[in-house]
C-alpha cells in the first residue's frame, strides 16, 4: 500500500440512499505510509469524525475529498503542510463549524468547498483573511455562520482573489444577529468594486436581508454570466439592473415579489430563466420544470 497514488474509498455513486458507514475512524491511521498518494477520498462516509495529524505527512497529495462527511467535526492543522494541494472539498460537513490555522500555507490551491466562516472570529481558528495569499483560487464556495458576513475586510479579500471564477456564499446562522458587525450603509459605498472583477458564476443560498446586496449590484462585473440565488429573505430586486447576467436561477424565494417585466428590466441580457418555488414570482413564460429559453 506504500506505493498507492488513489485511495477512493467514498461514495462514489450519486443517489442519496448510497450509505457507507464505518465504525470507527481507526482505518485511517494506515494513511501515514502512503507516502506517494495523490488523491484521497471519503465522500459520504459516516462516523469519521476527524482526520490524524500523519496527513499532514503525504507531500504528494493533490486532492482531498471529504463532501458529506457528516459526523466531521474539524481539520487538522497539519493540512498547512500539504504544499501540493490544489483541490479541497469540505462541503456539506455540517458538524464542521470552523476552518484550521495555516490555510494560507496552501499555495496551490484551485478549488476550495466549505470554507466555514465562524459566527465568532478567534486567533486560533482560520478566517478568510487567510485566502488572501491563495492567488490561484479559482472555486470557491463559503458557509458564513453569521448573518453579517461579509464585512468590508472580507470583501476586501475576495477582491484579490483574480482568479476566482466561481463563489458560492450560503448563510447557514443559527446565531441571529450575534457574530461580527456587518457592513453599514456607508462602507456598503466605500468601494468602487467589490467582488473578483473576473467572477463568472455566483451563488446566493439562504441570503438574509430583503434587498439584493449593495456589493453584487455596485460592482457591477462585466464577466459574471451566472446568478443563482436560493432560499433566505430577499423581497426585492432592486432598481439597479446587473446587465451581463445571462443566466438567472431563483428557487425557493417565498418572499421575493417581481414580474416577468421587471425580471427583463432588471436582467436586460438574460437569455436563461430557472424558477422554482417562487410563488410571487409572476407572469414568466415558464414550462412545467420552471425553464423558460429566450434564445
Amino acid at each position: 500500500m506504500r506505493s498507492v497514488k488513489v485511495l477512493y474509498l467514498g461514495r462514489w455513486w450519486k443517489d442519496p440512499a448510497y450509505h457507507i458507514e464505518v465504525e470507527s475512524a481507526a482505518f485511517l491511521s494506515g494513511l501515514k505510509s502512503m507516502k506517494e498518494l495523490r488523491l484521497l477520498s471519503l465522500q459520504g462516509i459516516s462516523n469519521i469524525n476527524k482526520l490524524p495529524r500523519s496527513i499532514g505527512r503525504l507531500k504528494n497529495l493533490i486532492i482531498i475529498d471529504v463532501k458529506e462527511c457528516h459526523n466531521l467535526e474539524a481539520l487538522p492543522e497539519d493540512v498547512s503542510f500539504l504544499n501540493n494541494l490544489t483541490y479541497l472539498d469540505v462541503s456539506n460537513c455540517h458538524i464542521l463549524d470552523r476552518m484550521p490555522k495555516g490555510i494560507s500555507s496552501l499555495k496551490k490551491l484551485q478549488v476550495f468547498k466549505g470554507f466555514v466562516i465562524t459566527a465568532e472570529p478567534s486567533n486560533n481558528l482560520g478566517a478568510l483573511d487567510d485566502l488572501k495569499e491563495l492567488t490561484e483560487l479559482r472555486k470557491l464556495s463559503i458557509i458564513a455562520n453569521s448573518n453579517h458576513f461579509p464585512t468590508v475586510i472580507d470583501l476586501e479579500v475576495l477582491q484579490r482573489l483574480g482568479k476566482l471564477r466561481i463563489l458560492a456564499i450560503a448563510w447557514e446562522s443559527k446565531q441571529g444577529s450575534h457574530g461580527t458587525k456587518g457592513l453599514t450603509r456607508t462602507e456598503e459605498t466605500r468601494l468602487p468594486a467589490l467582488l473578483p472583477e473576473n467572477l463568472e458564476k455566483l451563488s446566493l443560498q439562504g441570503f438574509p436581508k430583503p434587498k439584493m446586496p449593495s456589493w453584487l449590484v455596485e460592482a457591477k462585473l462585466k464577466s459574471l454570466k451566472k446568478l443563482y440565488i436560493k432560499g433566505g429573505m430577499l423581497k426585492t430586486l432592486g432598481n439597479e439592473p446587473l446587465e451581463s447576467i445571462e443566466t438567472l436561477c431563483l428557487k425557493f424565494l417565498s418572499d421575493l415579489k417581481t414580474d416577468w417585466k421587471e425580471l427583463q428590466e432588471r436582467f436586460p441580457s438574460m437569455v436563461h430563466l430557472k424558477k422554482v418555488k417562487c410563488p410571487r414570482v409572476t407572469f414568466c413564460p415558464c414550462d412545467e420544470d420552471g425553464y423558460c429559453y429566450l434564445v
